[in-house]
Order: structure tokens, then sequence, then C-alpha cells
């Protein structure tokens, strides 16, 4: 990944073996450090690892990949599956969080497995203020979800 993609809080996976943090753990971006420089790595992150029997170390940011978004995933955070028919939308599937102050949609364009989402459009309407964002990962959800001002917490 490059520094840019990332922000602090977002939650990646460790991609190399050999590392202070093993390869597959997926770990919370807690500083940035996108002008740190050695060879051909640019950028560097402090990660803690989600799983408490490893410390918090720093990676560099091409070490790290993004995760991808499924069904299981948008469950466990509290996204429900509604019917195309409900909605006014579309007729591809529909995910919906709800909270008190917001309205969270994720509309589905294509699908390519029974548990991965592929590529999404998600409608984020935050009061008078609207907007749709393109994403697949875990990571991108976080920041539209910053972006929208909803402090709603992913856990995976």
């Amino acid at each position: 990944m490059r520094p840019e993609e990332l922000m602090i809080g977002d939650y990646v996976r460790v991609n190399r073996d050999g590392l202070c943090i093993k390869k597959d753990t997926t770990v919370e971006i807690r500083e940035i450090d996108a002008n740190n420089r050695f060879a051909n790595h640019i950028g560097c992150a402090s990660c803690r690892p989600l799983d408490d029997m490893q410390y918090e170390n720093g990676i560099w940011c091409d070490y790290l990949s993004p995760i991808l978004l499924i069904t299981k995933i948008l469950e466990k955070n509290g996204f429900v599956y509604t019917d195309p028919e409900t909605t006014t939308m579309s007729e591809d599937k529909v995910w919906q969080l709800k909270d008190d102050y917001n309205q969270v949609l994720i509309e589905i364009e294509e699908q390519t497995d029974e548990n991965l989402l592929d590529y999404y459009i998600g409608y984020f309407s935050c009061g008078a203020n609207s907007s749709e964002i393109y994403f697949r990962y875990v990571h991108q959800l976080q920041h539209a979800l910053k972006l929208c001002g909803i402090a709603h917490e992913i856990t995976l």
C-alpha cells in the first residue's frame, strides 16, 4: 500500500514474513510517516496488532495489504440486508446501517462470490449532505464513515 491510502485507525494486514509482526496479522494503523524512505521503500506506519500476543511496531507501507470487505464483516458491524424492493436505490443488493442520527446504505453493483463483495457504490446520507463513495476494502469503508462524520467502530 502507499502511505497516502492510509489513515490513522485503519485496519489492514501484514503481507510479508520476517518482520516484527507476523504475516497475515491484522493491524490498526497508529501513526503514518509518509516521508520516511529507505532503498525502494517509501512511507512507514506504526501498527498495533489486533491480537494481544504481539507488540506494536513500525512497518513499511508496502508490507501492508488491504482487507477485502465481505458480507460477514458487514453483518458483524450492524449492517442489515435490505430487500431491494423496499428501497429506491436500485435492484441490486443493499446493505443498511441505521443509528439515531445517520442512515448508511451500501449498494452492491457486482457480486462474484457468495461471501465476497467485489465492487460497490456506498451511498451515505448524512442529514442534508449525501455523497457516493466507491470502495471494496475495510479501510475504505472506515474512511467513508469518518469523512461523513459517522463514529462507527468497525469490528473484524
